[in-house]
Formats: C-alpha cells, sequence, structure tokens
C-alpha cells in the first residue's frame, strides 16, 4: 500500500536509494517471517523491479516465493499485461512447482513478465514497450512459462544461493557493525 519508488507521473520519478531497500527489506522479512502467507507478490515500476528483487532474493530469508512484477503500461492506461502478471503470479504462487522435495523454495526469487519466468539474478528490462525485459548474464534467466500454449512450465531450477540459503540473508548479519561518519 505504499509507493516506494515512483514511476509516473514524471515529476515524481525517483530512484531506488538505500534507505528505501532497507525498510523495503525489513518490511518483507517480517511479513513472510510470520508464516501466514503461502508466497509474496512485489509489484514496482518496470525500470527497477530488477534491481529490488535480486536485492530481496539476497537478503530475505523466507522458504516462500517472492515473485516480482511490472506493468509496461502506467495505471489506469488501458492494457492486460499488469492484470494477467498479477494472476500470473498467484497462479505460480499456489502452483507450488516452485518448492523443492522439502517444500522450501527451489527457484529462488522470480518475475514473471509476458508468460515468462524470470530468475530475478538474470532479468533486465531492454525496452520501453510491452514485452521489453529479456534474460541477461550467465547461461539463460527464463525458467520457465506460464499461459499460452499450456500450463506453467518449470524448464531450469536455479542453483544459485537465495533467500533461505543466500549467505548474506538477514538473519546471518550481525545486528551492529562499527563505522566511521
Amino acid at each position: 500500500g505504499e509507493d516506494f519508488f515512483l514511476y509516473r507521473p514524471n515529476h515524481l520519478l525517483t530512484s531506488t536509494r538505500y534507505q528505501d531497500l532497507a525498510k523495503v527489506t525489513n518490511t518483507v522479512h517480517a511479513a513472510l517471517d510470520s508464516g501466514d502467507y503461502l508466497g509474496a507478490i512485489w509489484l514496482e515500476s518496470s525500470t527497477s523491479v530488477e534491481e529490488t528483487t535480486f536485492w530481496l532474493s539476497l537478503l530475505i530469508d523466507t522458504t516462500v516465493p517472492i515473485v516480482g512484477n511490472a506493468a509496461q503500461r502506467t495505471n489506469r492506461q488501458l492494457s492486460a499485461d499488469g492484470p494477467q502478471n498479477i494472476a500470473d503470479s498467484v497462479a505460480y504462487i499456489v502452483s507450488r512447482k516452485w518448492a523443492d522435495a522439502d517444500g522450501k523454495n527451489g527457484m529462488g526469487v522470480v518475475v514473471i513478465e509476458d508468460e515468462q519466468i524470470f530468475a530475478a539474478r538474470q532479468i533486465q528490462k531492454s525496452d520501453a514497450r510491452p514485452g521489453g525485459f529479456v534474460a541477461t548474464g550467465d547461461h539463460g534467466g527464463v525458467l520457465g512459462t506460464m499461459g499460452e500454449p499450456g500450463s506453467l512450465q518449470i524448464y531450469f531450477k536455479p542453483h544459485t544461493r537465495n533467500t533461505w540459503n543466500s549467505e548474506v540473508r538477514l538473519s546471518t548479519l550481525p545486528e551492529l557493525v562499527k563505522g566511521v561518519v
């Protein structure tokens, strides 16, 4: 219910600030740590969803999925991509296809855009238009697909550390770090 990173209207456009990422991290971690949720959907501007979801994949200590979404068109503009991305995210979470043999999230944080499931650490906005996300780095980044021509399909499961097995998740960080101001 709070806009951390505004995109439109243009005069309110902001870049992601470290203090906002810290607040987001603490808020999301507290919500998922409660055990009340099967997963989380992170809605954000298409200009920065990949950075925030990568950040969450490193720091949030959770065994449930986090799915990032962005619409390529602004709110209240005619479009179907935003609502469909949210519906696809819900379908992904309730499918439990993300779960490993122990019931933990085996896929890491993902971003679902235009019926593609991307690893959060391998997605990039390449063009300011619908369908403008691509997989970058490593060996791909598209982990599966949603919707037409069939149901949710997982093709690859990443073996990178993230969320509950990340070495920099919140629960492993020291409570206090000395510094110089």
